[in-house]
């Protein structure tokens, strides 16, 4: 619900900017959700360290995303261009809309194993969790049996770690007309329309612009809601009369001081 105060019109004078104070936000939504795994989940290329036959190295990336695909859904395959680190897909990735990467690291010494998986947010580059197979003195097979109940494990560290991830409360505003001021908390943000974080907690965005009444919108921010505000200024009519009259008197005052 919002409550909105304005004078009439027809008294105000041009250069007065009228206050409207609207004490329930204009819309709250749901704030962005935290990356999850599914058809979010990015899988990088497998950096390889020792020699290692091609059908093998086949196989072991099938197995990778057919237990991946059981345990959180299809991964999407992203390409290094010749690096196998998480910086290196790590753009692909925000621009194809992947929270999530999984980077994994194969060793082989004779017939030790060593496979380590790393899970990244692609946001700020954090590890989620990350799982280690260790397979000593062993065969192909079993380092590839091993694998799948790894990754349902690593699964379970990214959902607690995001499940313990906090966001931080967003505000966007849009509205008319476009070269409004803004203030957030006394302190002016680009013109018109903006979408920022904010801490949570009380505050206050004033909507200004010249010739129209202002508007004075407060809320409290919480973590992870997104705050919408749409505004829309109303024009501040000028009497012309009065207007008129001012002139008049300023002129006549004018007048008399000469004639003095």
């Amino acid at each position: 619900m919002h409550i909105m105060r304005e004078p009439p019109l027809a008294n105000a004078m041009p250069w007065t900017l009228v206050a409207s104070l609207w004490l329930y936000p204009a819309l709250v939504v749901a704030g962005p959700p935290a990356p999850s795994l599914g058809h979010e989940t990015g899988l990088g290329p497998v950096d390889y360290h020792g020699e290692f036959p091609t059908y093998f190295q086949s196989e072991f990336e099938q197995t990778v995303v057919s237990s991946l695909e059981r345990a959180t859904g299809a991964p999407i395959r992203m390409q290094g261009q010749g690096c196998a680190q998480f910086e290196c897909v790590r753009q692909a990735a925000e621009k194809g809309d992947v929270g999530v990467i999984i980077m994994s690291r194969l060793l082989r010494d004779n017939r030790d194993f060593q496979v380590e998986f790393v899970a990244h947010a692609v946001a700020d580059g954090r590890v989620l969790g990350r799982t280690t197979v260790e397979c000593s003195i062993c065969g192909q097979q079993e380092l590839l049996d091993a694998i799948p109940a790894k990754l349902t494990e690593l699964d379970a560290k990214i959902a607690q770690a995001l499940a313990a991830q906090t966001w931080p409360p967003q505000l966007t505003v849009s509205g008319s007309p476009k070269h409004a001021r803004l203030a957030l908390d006394g302190v002016t943000i680009r013109p018109g329309q903006a979408s920022l974080d904010v801490v949570p907690g009380g505050h206050e965005l004033e909507i200004t612009a010249e010739g129209y009444a202002t508007q004075l919108h407060r809320w409290t921010a919480v973590e992870g809601v997104e705050q919408r505000i749409e505004y829309t200024l109303t024009r501040v009519a000028v009497d012309r009369e009065l207007l008129i009259g001012g002139w008049v008197a300023v002129s006549l005052g004018a007048v008399g001081a000469g004639v003095g």
